[in-house]
This record gives C-alpha cells, sequence and structure tokens, in this order.
C-alpha cells in the first residue's frame, strides 16, 4: 500500500472521528481498502456505476483507487465515532 494512500485513510479517520486511528484501526481499514481495490480490479464495469452517484461528476470515473476510497469513507462515514451528538 502507498505510504501516500495510507496518509489518506489515516485522514479520512481522524476528521470522521476527531482522534487518530490506533495501529489495529489503521490496519483494518487498509485491508478494506485492498479488498476493495481488488474488487474494482475485477469489476471495472462497477466503477463507473458507482462514480455516477452524488450531485457532481466524479473527476475521474474510471480510477479503481477512487472508487475503493469512497467504499471505505462511506464506510467510516457509519462508525459510530463518526456520527455527531447533539
Amino acid at each position: 500500500l502507498a505510504e501516500v494512500t495510507k496518509d489518506v485513510l489515516a485522514l479520512a479517520f481522524r476528521m470522521l472521528a476527531s482522534r487518530s486511528p490506533s495501529s489495529g484501526e489503521l490496519e483494518v481499514i487498509k485491508l478494506g481498502y485492498e479488498e476493495q481495490l481488488k474488487y474494482f480490479e475485477t469489476h471495472p464495469d462497477r466503477i463507473q456505476e458507482l462514480m455516477k452517484t452524488g450531485d457532481k461528476p466524479a473527476v475521474d470515473a474510471t480510477s479503481k483507487e477512487r472508487a475503493a476510497l469512497t467504499i471505505v469513507v462511506s464506510t467510516l462515514l457509519s462508525f459510530d465515532e463518526s456520527v455527531m451528538k447533539r
């Protein structure tokens, strides 16, 4: 896993949970990213389908890395610590 990708995953977690991920949490996030990356490598048709969602067109609608990151961040958004309680 590229160091830049690892940093992006850690940053996404930190921005959503308001804390840095533990080494164990980061490892789970990295494994999830790698799993999604493999999925999109074998299902490239699903990338464009995923990237059609949202208000604006995706900058790179064919990027398997962007698609994998989209799924991981979407998963992080459902993490209890990323939900604001009022």
